[in-house]
């Protein structure tokens, strides 16, 4: 996902939305979430913007009780550089420990005009 905001995109703006959470699933039970939404703002040839365009890179876990507490959103735009939103989403607390312990129930990319 790191790699992935190094590509330059012409856009107006760009920014990368991290969320985590228990949704419910076309599994048929609640699953846990960690979502990377890239986001571009794209404008018209008069710079007013015209549209929105995300890119999702999304994994679906089995959930587990120890998840609860990680429904978190995190814009990258909050932070000073995209290196401070990679480090600040890189050292929450406990989340990759809980992670690992958990089945991936699939893992999905997908793109769509906001």
């Amino acid at each position: 996902v790191r790699k992935f905001m190094d590509i330059k995109f012409n856009c107006a703006e760009d920014s990368m939305l991290f969320e985590t959470g228990v949704f419910d699933s076309s599994f048929g039970e609640d699953v846990f979430i960690i979502n990377f939404t890239r986001q571009f703002i794209i404008n018209d040839k008069d710079d007013i913007f015209e549209h929105m365009e995300q890119t999702h890179i999304t994994v679906q876990l089995e959930n587990n009780p120890r998840l609860a507490r990680f429904k978190n959103s995190y814009w990258s735009m909050n932070f000073g550089s995209i290196d401070d939103f990679f480090s600040f989403v890189n050292s929450l607390e406990g989340l990759q420990d809980v992670i690992s312990d958990c089945k991936i129930l699939s893992i999905s990319v997908y793109r769509g005009i906001v």
